[in-house]
C-alpha cells in the first residue's frame, strides 16, 4: 500500500477563557466501565515491525480515513452510545447549546487552567521537524510532557513516537489529519480519533491514550459527546497561546516576551499554554522562554497527567507501569528497529486583572498563513516520501 504524506493544515484557534468555570474529572476517574467496548477497541495481535512498509500498510494511507471501512469494534461503540442518546446531533446544537470550544465554552470535563502555581509542558502537531532537538533537552533536563501527535505523523515518524514515550512522555490525540472537527460527520470524527488513538496504543505497548486536543481548539458537545462517550477521552484545551506556529524557522523577540509576562505574573490560575513542536525555532523559544522563565519563577511543571493527578493513559498510569490486562489489550512490543537520537493560533491578550484570563480572535487569514508555514517549513522534506 502507498503511504503518502499530505499537506496537514495546522492552525491554532481562538481559544480563552469563559465565565464559567469547566470542572476536570475526579483524580483517577474513568469515563468508562470496565465492561465498555473501550476495553477491546484497540486490541491487535503483534504484526510487523514498527516503521516497515508493512506496519505502515495498516493504517489509513493518503488523505482522510475512510468512513466505510471502520473497525466493527468502534461502529458498535458509536452505535450503542448513539443510540443510547448520549450524542447529539449537529441539528439540535444552536448558540449555547453547542458549546464550542472554540468559542471560549468550557464544559464540565474539559481541561483548561492548570491548578495554581503548576503549568502544563505540552506540545502540539509533532512528530515534527522541532521533535528531536525537543527530546534532546527533555532528556538532558530530566523532564516530561505531553505530546498532542498527528496520528499521520506518527505513521511517518514512527521512532519519534517511540523515543518520546520511551523517555517518559506522555503521548496523547491530536487527530489523524487536523481537521475542523466540527465540520466532521459523527463516522469523520470516529475515523479521526480513532486511527490516532490505535496507532498510539500501537507504538506504547498496547497503551491506550486518555487525553487529547481538538485542532484549532474546535469542539462541540457532538465532538465532545462521541470522543467520551466511544472513546473514553478527555479534552485538554489551553488558557493561553503562543501563536508560535507563525513564527517559521525565527524566534520572536516579541513572544519571548509576552511568555515572560505570563510566567512572572500571578499564580493563582495555573498555565496551560498552547505550544508547537513543529520547528527548532519553536522548539527553542519553549527553551528559552517558556521552560527557563517557569524555572526563574518557581512554577511546577508536568505533562498533563501528572499536573492534575491522573493517569497518562486509560488502561496504564503511565509509561512505566503495567498495562491493566483486564483491558483485554493485546501487548504489542515496541521493536524500535534502531531508533536513534539525533540532536531534533491565535494570538491571546491578558487583562490585567485576571492573569490567566485571554481573548483570541483569529486574524483575517490565519489558517491559510498557517497552512502555507506548514507546507514550507515542515513537510517540504516529505513531499516526496511514500511507503510501499
Amino acid at each position: 500500500m502507498i503511504f503518502l504524506t499530505t499537506t496537514i493544515l495546522l492552525a491554532a484557534a481562538a481559544a480563552s477563557a469563559h465565565p464559567h468555570v469547566g470542572r476536570a474529572v475526579a483524580n483517577g476517574a474513568w469515563y468508562q466501565e470496565r465492561d465498555h467496548p473501550i476495553n477491546s477497541l484497540f486490541a491487535r495481535a503483534p504484526g510487523p515491525d514498527i516503521g516497515t512498509h508493512e506496519w505502515a500498510a495498516q493504517y489509513p494511507s493518503y488523505g482522510k480515513p475512510s468512513q466505510t471501512d471502520i473497525p466493527a469494534e468502534w461502529l458498535a461503540a458509536y452505535n450503542a452510545a448513539k443510540d443510547a442518546g448520549k450524542i447529539p446531533t449537529a441539528a439540535s446544537q444552536n448558540g449555547q447549546h453547542a458549546c464550542n470550544s472554540g468559542n471560549m465554552c468550557r464544559a464540565d470535563g474539559d481541561i483548561w487552567d492548570a491548578p495554581e502555581g503548576k503549568i502544563v509542558y505540552s506540545f502540539d502537531d509533532g512528530p515534527s521537524m522541532g521533535t528531536d532537538t525537543l527530546l534532546d533537552f527533555l532528556a538532558t533536563t530530566n523532564t516530561t510532557c505531553t505530546h498532542f501527535f498527528i496520528g499521520s505523523n506518527i505513521a511517518l515518524y514512527p521512532q519519534r513516537a517511540i523515543r518520546a514515550f520511551q523517555q517518559g512522555d506522555e503521548l496523547a490525540v491530536h487527530t489523524w489529519t487536523h481537521p475542523r472537527m466540527t465540520n466532521e460527520t459523527d463516522l469523520g470524527v470516529v475515523v479521526e480519533l480513532g486511527w490516532t488513538m490505535q496507532i498510539i496504543h500501537d507504538v506504547t505497548g498496547g497503551r491506550v491514550p486518555r487525553f487529547w486536543r481538538p485542532p484549532y481548539g474546535d469542539m462541540d458537545n457532538r465532538v465532545r459527546a462521541i470522543a467520551k462517550e466511544v472513546f473514553g477521552l478527555t479534552p485538554v484545551i489551553w488558557n493561553y497561546d503562543t501563536q508560535d506556529w507563525t513564527l517559521g524557522n525565527r524566534v520572536s523577540a516579541t513572544t519571548e516576551n509576552r511568555i515572560e509576562q505570563w510566567l512572572s505574573g500571578s499564580k493563582k490560575t495555573g498555565l496551560n499554554i498552547l505550544e508547537h513542536e513543529l520547528t527548532e525555532a519553536n522548539v527553542e523559544m519553549w527553551i528559552n522562554g517558556t521552560y527557563a522563565g517557569a524555572n526563574r519563577y518557581g512554577w511546577e511543571g508536568a505533562a498533563v497527567g501528572p499536573t492534575f493527578g491522573l493517569s497518562s493513559y486509560q488502561n496504564a498510569q503511565d509509561d512505566k507501569s503495567t498495562v491493566n490486562q483486564q483491558d483485554n489489550m493485546a501487548a504489542v512490543p515496541v521493536d524500535v528497529g534502531g531508533a536513534t537520537s539525533t540532536s531534533g493560533s491565535q494570538e491571546p491578550t491578558s487583562s490585567a486583572d485576571s492573569p490567566g484570563a485571554t481573548t483570541s480572535t483569529p486574524p483575517a487569514g490565519a489558517a491559510t498563513r498557517h497552512t502555507a508555514a506548514l507546507s514550507s517549513l515542515v513537510f517540504a522534506a516529505l513531499s516526496a516520501a511514500v511507503f510501499w
